[in-house]
């Protein structure tokens, strides 16, 4: 196990017991409206204490806004600070990697195109969000944060959105470093993507990230993620959209949702979460349906 994943690990443990962990990597803000709540810090707090979450994730940006296309507010870097002092349960803070950030400036079919037909204009663009990133994260290492969660979405349901020999060379400085930086404080790094991650894997792996959070489990082996990395990572995944949007749930989604906490709960590996994060408040009631079944599923977490 990471020297960074086994303090993380028992700091979560305080805050479950024996019980399988739970968290959300975003609460929208609409949550929040349906809720009759303001979208603050302290609402966010006291959401998780609601839905019993055991670590609490904060979307950080160097000035903290909602922005309308995400549909989930971003936080002030010393609003860390202040959860931690609050909560007292582990907290997360949630950035957009520079890949991300290039696609929220210029829009997917931009990035893709000029990725063929100008790629050394993207990679000049990239490396200077790269650095802007790096920024970041070191302010962000100011505060009392339990882990950072890079957000970057690589692929779609069918896999990587560009080529895993172009993700390896032109992603691979900047995730080292950050690795790195990160690490040096004894914070976790975890990786957020949309889409299907198996042809990256073992780029990940060469990062030397501590974990995979809100991926989806429709499209991913979670018990092959966790074997290709030794056992050493968490991962915060298993509820698929359709067992929140369909009543009576699908058999399929529920028997993997079963056998993701049955592989992965004993050993310490999966934090339950949605791949996508909780937006609607008429999903909490079935949330907390799920979290029941994670019990009859699973006895116990390491």
């Amino acid at each position: 196990m990471t020297s960074m994943i086994h303090p993380l690990k028992k700091a979560i443990k305080k805050q479950c017991g024996n019980c399988i962990p739970k968290g959300e990597l975003w609460l929208g803000s609409g949550l929040f409206t349906g809720e009759g709540l303001p979208d603050t810090l302290e609402n966010h707090i006291r959401m998780a204490d609601r839905l019993g979450h055991d670590i609490l994730c904060l979307p950080v940006s160097d000035a903290g806004d909602l922005k309308p296309e995400t549909g989930y507010r971003y936080f002030d870097i010393p609003d860390i600070g202040s959860a931690v002092k609050i909560c007292g349960r582990p907290v997360f803070a949630v950035i957009d990697g520079p890949f991300q950030d290039l696609v929220n400036r210029m829009g997917l079919m931009t990035v893709l195109t000029d990725w063929i037909q100008d790629q050394e204009e993207i990679a000049h663009t990239y490396k200077a969000l790269s650095e802007k990133a790096l920024g970041l994260i070191d302010k962000i290492l100011e505060q009392p944060v339990s882990a950072i969660v890079i957000a970057d979405d690589f692929a779609s349901c069918s896999g990587p959105l560009v080529s895993p020999a172009d993700i390896e060379t032109l992603f691979s400085p900047f995730y080292k470093q950050a690795v790195q930086a990160i690490n040096k404080t004894s914070a976790a790094v975890f990786l957020h993507s949309c889409g299907k991650l198996d042809s990256l894997l073992p780029i990940f792996k060469s990062w030397r990230i501590d974990g995979f959070c809100a991926i989806q489990s429709s499209v991913n082996n979670l018990e092959h993620m966790v074997h290709l990395f030794d056992g050493n990572i968490l991962i915060m995944a298993g509820i698929e959209p359709e067992l929140l949007e369909t009543q009576p749930p699908p058999a399929g989604p529920l028997e993997q949702f079963r056998q993701t906490v049955a592989a992965l709960g004993p050993s310490g590996n999966l934090i339950i979460s949605t791949g996508s994060g909780l937006y609607k408040s008429e999903h909490m009631e079935r949330l907390r349906e799920i979290y029941l079944l994670a019990g009859q599923y699973c006895d116990g977490w390491f």
